[in-house]
């Protein structure tokens, strides 16, 4: 059974620049974060401090520059193409203000999830996946079966890598009400999904004249697509 992406949600994106220490953070942070708020009117302060400044920019996402990377996050979102915008315009600004020249690691993760009614639900759609079913019913002295699984691989070459991970997860939601209000009921909710957790790396420097934030995110997205379903399955 391969693993088909569209039937997933993207619960996480993530792109990181790692770079050499830019010094000039200390002088240009504030127009750094003040052309990110010109695009982003919703901006606000989530950690400030010298080495580095994460802000929410929206209500899913967020960015941070720190003296040695930057990083922009979002969640649950649909497509990635405003994340794709977000991210010429964050690495622009950051790469420009900094005066950064090259790029030492550039890496990319997005976690899928997909639901299901149960754990045995999930863990049959792993096996199908994986095609890794233990031979037996009984192990350790117990008789049953799989409850939780988790299949890691790592691929690498000289200049670039993946870590590819699918596992079971089981969410929990737990709010208790105060005592002041009792006449509420607390919140309980759990759900159970597969979690496919992929990330593309660069394992040589890059010259910031050959990196484009958005074309890199359409390539690296439309490879995980391609090959993840086959790497996952050797």
């Amino acid at each position: 059974m391969p693993v088909d992406l569209t039937d997933f949600k993207i619960q996480q994106a993530a792109l990181e620049l790692r770079y050499a220490t830019a010094f000039l953070l200390w002088d240009r942070a504030g127009s750094i974060w003040r052309k990110i708020a010109s695009y982003y009117p919703e901006i606000s302060p989530k950690n400030v401090q010298p080495n580095l400044q994460m802000f929410s920019l929206d209500a899913r996402t967020d960015g941070t520059v720190q003296i040695e990377r930057c990083l922009i996050t979002t969640m649950h979102v649909g497509n990635l193409e405003e994340f794709k915008r977000l991210g010429a315009i964050f690495c622009e600004e950051v790469i420009s203000r900094l005066e950064i020249n090259v790029i030492d690691r550039i890496g990319f993760r997005i976690i899928f999830e997909k639901k299901f009614n149960n754990v045995d639900e999930a863990i049959v759609y792993i096996q199908g996946v994986v095609r890794a079913k233990p031979p037996k019913e009984k192990y350790f002295n117990i008789k049953g079966g799989l409850k939780e699984f988790e299949h890691t691989m790592r691929w690498e070459d000289e200049s670039r890598g993946c870590l590819a991970r699918i596992k079971t997860a089981q969410l929990k939601l737990n709010i208790e009400t105060p005592k002041e209000f009792d006449e509420l009921s607390g919140v309980h909710a759990q759900r159970t999904v597969v979690v496919v957790d992929v990330d593309m790396y660069t394992l040589l420097p890059v010259p910031v004249g050959r990196f484009s934030a958005p074309a890199l995110i359409e390539d690296w997205l439309r490879l995980m697509k391609r090959d993840l379903s086959e790497f996952l399955d050797v």
